[in-house]
């Protein structure tokens, strides 16, 4: 390890996870995280000795260190992390040594490997890590529960010699580990290890109280964690990123501890709630059996019918979140209009209404759970309570559950939602150019043999497209512009594909009264086929697009 006293190896293991990792990362409307996703944070709880609620707030400290966050740091803190991340770029061999020694436990062998991938380890070096970590991780950590060292003497032999290796050949180093540069802050005199050893050996920051109680992980963090309304409708038009918005904060918020239904016009109460079904039951009487057509039947038994209660997607996640009140869960519901929600969430939507903050501190609950209890059949109650065994004749939607929901707002008339409904959710809408969806097909180009517009920029043709029926003023309203992922990726490659469905949704769809806004006068109303065939060895476009500098009307 260097010599400078403010390397550390929590701090650099950190700062190379960012810079290699979540800085790439976005959130929301494409705004870089301003701390490390939850998930990686719990992975270097378990692999190091220090525990969640140390490691989020440390994380958010990487982040104001690389100037993507605006957490308060003292300006101690703010200078070590300054340190750090200078060592790290001007010195990746060293830096990656000493990030190295924040793994002081050897267990959690998957995180850590994740984790190490994280930095730049590929799986020829995870075996190296691995042994560079058990000298001078949980070995390391037993050696010093005595609670103090009686010699400079004792010392050397207690902790031997620090293995130092060399990640551009299998030659190492020894560096004595009664350096007092190495190890600062050993009083050889009384035999006593210093508090800025026991920093040292165990990676903390000088700032962190070394209470038990500060490192106590609270029985409830992960609800603190979500900065989101309980229920959640993104909308917007087609092709914008609504579904891949819900997705980047469901794994940031929940990890794995989410669920996905999708709504369609014949999705049901049972769908979503649950209903009895028929199975079949068998008994052994070995009795023969044929179809009308005289087939012969070999079923395991004799076929009986019975009803046995199915949980619909809304009451399994339900149950779950119920039954683990320490943990947050999401059910996401993709195109939630294209269902009639009435008819879909029952006497559920009763329980959408939640608790807030003013009214927990007037009447008492916890925030988020639901203001008004419902009562329920009791097949549900039996199903949702089975594993608290108490007898509940109502039933709640938990605080620790989120119900987030994507709506294509060109679908609206599909299953209107009324104003009730409506006003029980927070809206978000997605920008037609919001920049995650933008970025992600920003090398998307059209196929070669679209005549004059072959080759270009997916995003430079449909902003002329766009901005054409944009001004086009009072007809078009912007969920009808055509979005960043209106093709599939494959689509562009086949030119075929490509026309089709742009065609038919621009000449077909949009523009069936009067095609000439963005088509020549001859491809009318009546001239669709005529379109088709020409466009691929003519300008099929009106004058008002200028698809090329140069080009004349």
């Amino acid at each position: 390890m260097s010599n400078n006293e403010n390397l550390d190896p929590n701090s650099m293991l950190a700062i190379m996870i960012w810079d290699r990792h979540i800085a790439n990362l976005t959130h929301g409307d494409n705004e870089p995280y301003k701390g490390a996703p939850l998930p990686i944070s719990k992975k270097m709880a378990l692999c190091t000795d220090r525990k969640l609620d140390w490691w989020k707030p440390f994380f958010a400290n990487v982040a104001y260190a690389f100037g993507r966050g605006n957490f308060p740091s003292s300006d101690r803190s703010v200078e070590r992390m300054r340190k750090n991340k200078e060592y790290y770029e001007s010195n990746p061999k060293e830096a990656r040594f000493v990030a190295l020694e924040a793994f002081f436990k050897t267990e959690g062998i998957e995180e850590r490997n994740y984790l190490l991938k994280l930095i730049g380890e590929d799986d020829e070096s995870l075996t190296e890590c691995d042994s560079y970590i058990s000298v001078h991780g949980k070995d390391w950590s037993d050696n010093f529960e005595q609670s103090k060292l009686t010699s400079e003497e004792e010392l050397s032999q207690t902790i031997s010699m620090k293995i130092i290796s060399s990640s551009d050949n299998d030659s190492s180093y020894w560096s004595s580990a009664n350096d007092e540069d190495v190890i600062p802050g050993v009083d050889f005199e009384n035999g006593e290890q210093s508090n800025s050893w026991a920093k040292f050996v165990f990676g903390a920051s000088e700032d962190i109280d070394w209470s038990n109680e500060e490192f106590e992980e609270k029985e409830n963090y992960d609800l603190e964690e979500i900065e989101k309304p309980y229920n959640r409708i993104v909308y917007g038009a087609p092709g914008t990123g609504k579904s891949h918005v819900l997705e980047l904060d469901a794994k940031y918020y929940f990890e794995d501890n989410w669920a996905r239904t999708t709504f369609h016009p014949e999705y049901s109460y049972a769908d979503f709630i649950g209903t009895y079904r028929p199975i079949p039951i068998f008994s052994t009487d070995e009795k023969h059996f044929t179809y009308v057509n005289k087939e012969p039947v070999r079923p395991v038994g004799t076929p009986h019918v019975i009803y046995k209660f199915e949980a619909g997607a809304f009451t399994k996640i339900l149950k779950t979140a119920i039954n683990n009140p320490s943990r947050n869960y999401l059910l996401i519901i993709e195109e939630i209009n294209r269902a009639n929600v009435s008819a879909v969430f029952g006497e559920i939507f009763q329980l959408l209404d939640r608790k807030n903050k003013q009214y927990v501190e007037n009447h008492g609950g916890r925030i988020g759970d639901s203001q008004y209890p419902v009562n329920m059949a009791e097949d549900i109650l039996s199903y949702v309570y089975s594993e608290k065994n108490v007898g509940e004749n109502r039933i709640i939607i938990p605080g620790n559950l989120y119900l987030w929901a994507t709506l294509n707002s060109t679908d609206d008339g599909v299953s209107p939602m009324d104003s009730a409904f409506k006003r029980r959710w927070s809206f978000e809408h997605i920008s037609i150019d919001y920049l995650g969806a933008v970025n992600s097909v920003s090398n998307w180009t059209i196929p070669s043999e679209a005549s004059m517009i072959g080759g270009m920029k997916w995003n430079d043709f449909r902003n002329i497209i766009n901005n054409r029926l944009r001004s086009q003023e009072g007809l078009f309203r912007e969920d009808q512009l055509l979005a960043p992922r209106f093709f599939k990726e494959k689509e562009l490659n086949d030119i075929h594909l490509f026309k089709n469905k742009l065609l038919d949704y621009l000449h077909q769809q949009l523009l069936r009264h009067d095609p000439s806004i963005l088509f020549k006068a001859k491809y009318g109303s009546s001239n669709f086929s005529l379109l088709m065939s020409d466009f691929e060895t003519k300008n099929v476009f009106n004058g008002q697009l200028k698809f090329t500098e140069s080009e004349e009307e």
